[in-house]
Parts: structure tokens; sequence; C-alpha cells
């Protein structure tokens, strides 16, 4: 009689080798991103494909912009640059806005100060460009020159001479008035602009407002208590919105 042997199956074992080991760091997915931008209140990158200069697609998904400007540290009795915060309607973060200029010249010529004023993407990135040339008193009129991106004029924000009403047009970059921008009429008592109306080039519609407000207390102190509205009533394009963006600034003294 034969005894059968049992057959002991061997199973090799695997190598402890990095393909066989789980995966626990995996690259982050674009959703991931979006919500974790959308989570530190920062305003996505929209997902569409427009032609227009790198980081002005976010103004295609906002009909209404409010400018925030911070507070800034004051060393000797002496205030650094103005710097902003610019968010949508739901309180995210669509870009920030610097200030670069010189310290005597802001000291000497305040509000008529030459400046550039740097509009900067949540990515670090430089979008729209504002150049603004010295103005030696209040009654000299602005010019400001717009670039998106850095290094190409995209138009241009003119004020017009006018003793009763503040007046501006702004420009394409080959000098041909798009809009035009309606103040109040002036006085001798208040030297700051409530609200601006932009209308067509004919007058006749209104595509926008600006407009300076008080705000509620709010606990980010490193906020200023007024804010600047921005808000579209007519669909524009994005080149659009940054020329009427830059003009919103001329509301800052």
């Amino acid at each position: 009689m034969t005894t059968e042997t049992p057959v002991t199956t061997f199973t090799p074992k695997t190598p402890d080798t990095p393909e066989n080991q789980p995966v626990t760091n995996q690259p982050k997915s674009a959703f991931k991103i979006i919500r974790q931008n959308t989570s530190l209140g920062l305003m996505p990158r929209p997902e569409i494909n427009i032609s227009c200069a790198p980081g002005l697609e976010y103004l295609s998904q906002v009909d209404q912009i409010s400018i925030f400007q911070k507070t800034v540290a004051v060393e000797n009795g002496l205030e650094g640059p103005t710097k902003f915060v610019l968010k949508s309607l739901d309180g995210k973060q669509i870009y920030t806005a610097n200030e670069d200029s010189v310290l005597w010249k802001r000291e000497i010529y305040l509000s008529t100060r030459p400046m550039q004023l740097k509009i900067i993407s949540n990515s670090d990135k430089e979008i729209i460009v504002l150049n603004r040339p010295l103005n030696f008193c209040t009654c000299c009129f602005q010019n400001v020159e717009v670039m998106a991106p850095v290094g190409k004029v995209i138009g241009f924000v003119h004020q017009e001479k006018s003793c009763v009403q503040e007046k501006y047009t702004i420009k394409n970059a080959a000098g041909d008035v798009m809009f035009r921008l309606m103040g109040p009429p002036k006085t001798c008592c208040n030297t700051e602009i409530p609200k601006l109306t932009i209308l067509t080039r004919n007058g006749q519609v209104k595509v926008a407002t600006i407009s300076k407000l008080r705000c509620e207390p709010s606990l980010d102190t490193s906020l200023k208590a007024d804010k600047i509205m921005l808000k579209f009533c007519a669909d524009v394009d994005v080149t659009s919105k940054a020329l009427i963006l830059a003009a919103t600034f001329l509301m800052v003294k």
C-alpha cells in the first residue's frame, strides 16, 4: 500500500520594494486644489477657455468687485505704500494690489504722487499694471496707462478738463474712446468722489458704477473701514473690465 505524501504549496514572499508599497503621497487632483483654495478664502481659477491676457479670466466670472484698502504700518510718522485686497460678491479674494512709489514723493505730492500699481493674482503673478506719472498739484489732470500683461498697453484713463464735474474717459490702446466716467458736481468742501457712473462712448448706456462705501466693523483688523465697490451693469469683455477696474483706483486719495 502506497502512502501519498501531502503536497505543500509554496507562496513566494513579495519583495518589499517601493512599487509594492502602499501609495501614501499621491499628487493632489485639480478638484482638491480648487477645494483648498476655496477653504482659504481664495477664488479658484475659472476652468474656461477665453482669449485674454493671463489672469484676466477671473473677471469673466464676477459682476461685482469690492476693493478694500489695507492698513499700512506707520514708521517714524510716515505711512508706507498703499495695499489693497479685491474680493468677489461672496467674499473670495480675486486679486491683491500693491503700490510702488517713492517715500518722499508720497509725502510731498500726496494723492497726485507718481506711482505704479500692480494687481497680482493669488498665485503671485502680476496681472494688470497701472502707471501714473507725476501731477504737480491737485488741479492737474490724471493720466493713467494700463498694461495687461506687463509690457503690453491695453488702454488709458484720462481725466477731462471740467470745473463743475468729475469726468474721465477710458481709451483703448489705439487711443479711441470706449467709455466715459461721469461723477457728481465738484464742491470746495468735499474732495472725494462718492460715486462715478461709467457710460458707453455715446453716453446712452450705463456700463458700471463705482462707489465708495463705509463698511460694517470687521474681524479683519488689517483692512480699513471703508471700501470701493465696482459693479458691472452690462455684459462687457474682460479687457474692458480690466480698464474699468484700473479707473476704479482713481477714487483712492
